[in-house]
């Protein structure tokens, strides 16, 4: 069990309200999210199903819920704890009707977008480039992250 720092524990047992937490790298927020969490189910008597842990990264998911089940059991199954992109993806998908969708639209991942831009490459014709010709793999990873610049700017 980790012990908790004064603040951490101030955290872990604040009212069953909202609570935002700041702190820089490696002070240790996930743990005071995984006690308060903790601390919520087993003490406050919460909804394991009504509480949803957002966190940017799978791996960063995977660790929380991981550590969830190691201090509350089973029960830790039923928390909802994914990244911020994958639970857009679950709203959008399970209400794409009142988004005004009449299909359910489809998502892509790193490995579509790849794909669509390798298929597409010899279309190009004004990127003649060697270097792309040379390696295509490359020149699909340059241009997804220049997507990805534009979608973020």
């Amino acid at each position: 069990m980790p012990k908790y720092n004064l603040e951490q524990q101030e955290a872990i047992t604040y009212p069953a309200k909202p609570l935002l937490i700041l702190a820089g790298a490696g002070t240790g927020k996930t743990t005071t999210i995984i006690g308060r969490i903790a601390h919520l189910i087993q003490v406050k008597n919460a909804l394991p199903e009504g509480i949803l842990a957002l966190t940017f990264t799978n791996d960063a998911a995977k660790h929380m819920k991981n550590q969830l089940i190691h201090k509350i059991g089973i029960k830790a199954n039923r928390v909802h704890a994914c990244t911020f992109h994958s639970f857009a993806k679950l709203q959008t998908m399970k209400y794409f009707h009142e988004l005004g969708y009449s299909t359910s639209p489809n998502v892509m991942n790193r490995g579509d977008v790849y794909f669509l831009i390798r298929i597409r490459l010899d279309d190009l014709h004004k990127l003649r480039s060697k270097t792309f010709r040379r390696n295509p793999v490359q020149a699909i990873k340059s241009f997804y992250k220049v997507f990805s610049a534009f979608r973020y700017n």
